[in-house]
C-alpha cells in the first residue's frame, strides 16, 4: 500500500469519525466506545502518531494488507491494524506504554512488537535505550530475536540469555514476553 493511499483512508476514517462524534446521540458514542476488549477508547491515528509514524515500514513489512489503524487507550495504549474490509490484522504495542520494559546492565530496554490476532509474535524492534553497545550487538548477533519469534503465549518453557551479555538478554526477553504475555491477556482474551 502507498503512503498516499493509506493518507486519504486514515483522513476519510477521520472524517467519519467525526461526522458520527458531531451526530451526537448516546447510541453513536457507545458504538465508538466498543473495541477488542469492550472497555478502551477509540482514537483517530494520523499517519504521523508516535505510534505509527516511527514503526510505518515494519508495519508495512509485516502486515502488507494495512490500511487502517486505531489505537485504542486500554488496558494500555496499543495501535490495532485493519487491513480494508476492517478485519483485524493484528497489534503494535510499545512495551514502555504496556509497563513491560525491564531493566538491562545499564538502564531499561523497551521495545517494539507486532503481534497478529492471537498475540503470536510476528517482529521485534528494539527502540532506543543506554544498553552497552558491544553487549546489544553480542545479543542482536545472535539467535535471540529468532528464538523470540518462536516464542507463544503462556508456554512455560524459557529462552535463554545469550552468554558475555546475560544482562542485556535478559532484559530483552523480558521486555517482550512481558508484552505478548500483557497483549495476551488483556487485548486478546480479556
Amino acid at each position: 500500500m502507498s503512503k498516499h493511499s493509506l493518507a486519504i483512508s486514515l483522513v476519510v476514517f477521520a472524517a467519519a469519525l467525526l461526522i458520527v462524534l458531531n451526530c451526537g446521540g448516546e447510541d453513536s458514542s457507545q458504538a465508538l466506545a466498543q473495541t477488542p476488549s469492550d472497555t478502551a477508547e477509540l482514537d483517530s491515528v494520523p499517519v504521523n502518531s508516535p505510534l505509527i509514524a516511527p514503526a510505518m515500514e515494519r508495519v508495512e513489512q509485516l502486515f502488507p494488507d494495512a490500511q487502517q489503524f486505531r489505537e485504542w487507550s486500554e488496558p494500555f495504549p496499543y495501535l490495532a491494524i485493519y487491513d480494508p474490509d476492517e478485519a483485524l490484522l493484528g497489534y503494535q504495542v510499545n512495551s514502555d506504554l504496556a509497563q513491560t520494559t525491564a531493566e538491562g546492565y545499564i538502564g531499561p530496554v523497551p521495545v517494539r512488537v507486532f503481534l497478529d490476532t492471537t498475540a503470536a509474535l510476528l517482529g521485534i524492534d528494539i527502540l532506543e535505550n543506554k544498553e552497552d553497545s558491544p553487549y546489544l550487538q553480542i545479543a542482536l548477533g545472535s539467535d535471540l530475536i529468532a528464538r523470540l519469534l518462536e516464542y507463544q503465549p503462556g508456554r512455560t518453557d524459557t529462552i535463554d540469555a545469550v552468554t558475555l551479555a546475560t544482562s542485556t538478554s535478559t532484559a530483552i526477553i523480558q521486555s517482550v514476553t512481558s508484552t505478548i504475555e500483557r497483549v495476551a491477556t488483556e487485548v486478546v482474551s480479556p
